[in-house]
């Protein structure tokens, strides 16, 4: 097994790791054109790769620059998953946000978070096509089984041009339901039932649109690729919740008024798609987590204190 990265400068390989695989997994991804671009980008900014046991493909932690990737995984997974998480990389260092941010509307995170996972998605299939392109087929069939309406767009796409292939992988992303569900279930309802969204205390928001998703985003080779208006990411299928999460969010809504507390100005506001019966999974109580009511009657007091200050200001 090789013991040099291709890559410069090297990404950091933490010491429970198998070195010697995770070395070769570089390599393999480095062969890549886009894939060493996204490697090298990773690497410079400081980020350390391991592999851990964890109940996804991969994991790509901003805070403390890692990524992480499953130890349950094939070795041919492990190569678009790479690629996924070191996008991520790149994304988050284009000003994309991968933890709720109170100064942004929720409806805006929605669709800037789901994006992200939708173009990590179709550049990690670039990757797969840059591979399968030298004869190297096993990343692409890894991938397969868990992206099948994407690899199908892609490849539908790539007949017309690579932009318009990583296009309709990206927004194939949105058609599978239950990935979509549990989603927002993280995206919406986590920081919702933690109070997550009272923390904004000034009650001003910073504008975050499709358009200008897409442009910091969906980039390949320096210039944007996405070949559809804007528009394309606005349905209720792609912007909005499920119903079933819609009346979660009615209730504790309701929860909160009782808190003496207005919600979050987007939550009431977010469009809603009517899922299909066989949809799985439910959230059947909204969760209240501990530190939830407490945040509440400190984001009470805050945006008291906030609105005197401001009022004292302008009778000045």
């Amino acid at each position: 097994m090789a013991m040099q990265q291709n890559i410069n400068p090297p990404l950091k390989l933490e010491r429970n790791s198998d070195q010697a695989m995770l070395t070769d997994l570089i390599n393999d991804v480095a062969t890549s054109a886009t894939g060493k671009a996204l490697l090298e980008q990773a690497a410079a900014q400081g980020y350390s790769l391991s592999l851990e046991s964890i109940d996804c493909f991969g994991l790509c932690h901003a805070k403390d620059k890692r990524i992480v990737l499953s130890n349950r995984c094939s070795y041919d997974k492990l190569i678009s998953s790479l690629a996924h998480e070191s996008r991520h990389v790149e994304q988050i260092s284009k000003g994309a946000e991968p933890y709720y941010t109170p100064t942004v509307l929720l409806k805006d995170q929605l669709i800037e978070k789901r994006l992200m996972e939708a173009d990590a998605v179709a550049v990690s299939l670039m990757v797969c096509q840059e591979l399968k392109d030298q004869g190297k087929e096993a990343a692409m069939q890894a991938a397969l089984p868990h992206y099948e309406k994407e690899t199908a767009a892609f490849e539908k796409g790539l007949k017309v041009s690579k932009k318009e292939a990583l296009t309709q992988a990206a927004l194939a992303w949105y058609d599978n339901e239950n990935r979509l569900f549990k989603h927002e279930c993280r995206v919406v309802a986590l920081p919702v039932s933690a109070g997550a969204n009272f923390e904004n205390t000034t009650g001003k928001y910073k504008e975050l649109t499709p358009e200008s998703c897409i442009d910091r985003l969906c980039r390949f080779n320096n210039e944007s690729y996405f070949t559809q208006s804007a528009d394309a990411l606005k349905t209720p299928e792609r912007a909005g919740i499920s119903q079933r999460l819609k009346e979660w969010l009615d209730v504790n809504t309701n929860l909160c008024k009782e808190a003496g507390v207005s919600p979050e100005p987007s939550v009431k506001s977010l469009p809603v798609y009517k899922e299909s019966p066989m949809l799985y999974g439910q959230v059947n109580m909204p969760p209240m987590y501990p530190d939830a009511f407490r945040k509440i009657e400190a984001y009470k007091t805050a945006r008291a204190a906030f609105q005197a200050k401001a009022k004292g200001n302008v009778g000045r």
